[in-house]
């Protein structure tokens, strides 16, 4: 097999690793908004119907919610559904649109390698520091933060081979969920 063949390998495993990770945040995301959902209902049920407040309803959702949208940015990086870049990109040609749209995309790369860096360093002061109610580390909060920086990385370096391979051949089908209108 030459080198085409193994570079073609290594896009479509690239492709492969995009699809199930947006499926796992698709399907954790899910997860923990139904849960959220049942904690705070249940918590606004005991505070008041039963005037017994639960303490570690509100602790939960908050770190709850933090991941959620660490996994909502990676499936809306996937499907290019971001407020307002449509808008932006009408006002040019499409051959200016796609360029755009791909710098735009290592803009997003660079925030998603810092955003890894970052978590994972505030992860590690987390680990001396404990939520109120569980007495859990704050390494798990802070984790969300690596952890969304991956998942968006995974996506838009999906998104970015699919926007170069389509520059050099305009006819070729999109991997990517939603393609580059224009």
């Amino acid at each position: 097999m030459g080198d085409m063949g193994k570079g073609m390998e290594v896009l479509r495993g690239i492709q492969l690793v995009s699809r199930a990770a947006y499926k796992v945040a698709h399907f954790l995301g899910n997860l923990i908004l139904v849960v959220m959902f049942i904690f705070l209902l249940v918590g606004v049920f005991c505070r008041y119907i039963l005037r017994s407040p639960l303490g570690w309803t509100d602790e939960t959702a908050q770190i709850l919610i933090v991941w959620m949208a660490f996994f909502g940015a990676s499936i809306g990086v996937k499907e290019r559904t971001h407020v307002g870049t449509e808008a932006f990109l009408a006002l040019f040609p499409t051959h200016v649109r796609k360029i755009i749209v791909i710098a735009c995309d290592c803009l997003i790369a660079f925030f998603s390698a810092y955003l890894i860096i970052f978590g994972w360093k505030i992860s590690m002061v987390g680990l001396g520091q404990k939520t109120v109610y569980w007495g859990v580390t704050y390494f798990w909060l802070y984790l969300s933060v690596a952890a969304g920086g991956f998942l968006l990385l995974i996506q838009v370096i999906s998104l970015l081979i699919d926007e170069v391979q389509r520059l050099r051949n305009p006819e070729m089908q999109y991997h990517s969920e939603r393609p580059l209108r224009g």
